[in-house]
């Protein structure tokens, strides 16, 4: 089971470096796309995570709820999700200059010519950070559960479905 998902992050990772050196020479950075379409079109690219978009960041949404008198969360709670935030923030920021510096350099061998082959070692090797930054989040999100009570989590859950509701709007509407 783990060598057939190893196999499928590392050709996930290979077909998402040929794209990105294809995109280079065909429409991408520099081929008169604008600023705003480069970030948009970018933006995914730069995550530390294998799944991008789907997972809840609940320690955000959390944060920016913190004394709302609906979620009412006690003094123990708070106290427990601050040390689930601070250790999965540092967990996570040791790991991001590690996936962001093999990303470029795969990027940049890409564009260099370099074989696939010669890369698989840094494409395995980045798919390996961003699995384990990925379990990093999935565990986030299992003890933030563990802390909050089921009406808790409903409310978590609305602000966050009402808030992709919203950036649905503002895409549709071109914003």
């Amino acid at each position: 089971m783990i060598k057939k998902i190893a196999a499928a992050l590392v050709a996930t990772s290979m077909i998402s470096t040929a794209v990105m050196a294809q995109g280079a020479g065909a429409g991408g950075p520099g081929m008169g796309m604008g600023k705003g379409m480069q970030k948009k079109g970018m933006k995914g690219m730069r995550s530390i995570f294998l799944i991008r978009g789907g997972l809840p960041h609940y320690s955000r949404v959390i944060k920016r709820m913190w004394n709302d008198s609906k979620l009412a969360l006690t003094d123990d709670q708070k106290k427990k999700l601050e040390e689930i935030r601070k250790e999965t923030m540092k967990s996570l920021m040791d790991l991001k200059p590690q996936i962001m510096k093999l990303r470029k350099e795969i990027v940049k061998a890409s564009r260099a010519g370099k074989s696939a082959e010669s890369q698989a070692g840094n494409v395995k090797k980045l798919a390996s950070l961003k699995m384990e930054a990925t379990m990093i989040h999935l565990k986030c999100i299992e003890k933030t559960r563990g802390v909050l009570k089921p009406e808790q989590m409903s409310i978590v859950d609305q602000r966050i479905k009402e808030a992709r509701s919203r950036h649905m709007k503002r895409m549709r509407a071109g914003k």
